[in-house]
């Protein structure tokens, strides 16, 4: 646990230099132990940590509507693609994320709602 505090301090100061402003999402809108992820928006990329994971993320489309960023990797016979779409209207998030390989497909999906940080 006390590691555990100790990398997130560090990606926070991390990403706080690199990034231009942050969204902090949550799971669920009402229970106050949903599981929290930051989004960091920088010119290139969008950086994700939180409980559900970290990554550094190309950022594919930002305009007046939303935020679309994605990463993909090839390691070995395994192919994964992660995406995650940030709408800045409907204050919402969508982060989904595929992975292809000898065991076959599997697909993971989280929604939430976003708070902007600047």
């Amino acid at each position: 646990m006390k590691y555990f505090l100790y990398i997130t301090i560090y990606f926070f100061f991390t990403y706080n230099v690199f990034a231009d402003y942050r969204y902090v999402c949550k799971q669920s809108k009402n229970v106050e132990n949903s599981l929290v992820t930051n989004f960091y928006i920088s010119k290139e990329k969008v950086y994700m940590s939180g409980t559900n994971g970290s990554g550094t993320y190309e950022l594919i489309e930002q305009n007046k509507t939303g935020i679309l960023a994605i990463n993909v990797s090839l390691i070995g016979k395994d192919f994964g693609m992660e995406t995650i779409f940030i709408d800045k209207i409907k204050e919402t998030f969508l982060y989904k994320t595929s992975i292809s390989g000898t065991e076959g497909k599997k697909m993971v999906k989280l929604e939430g709602f976003c708070k902007y940080i600047k």
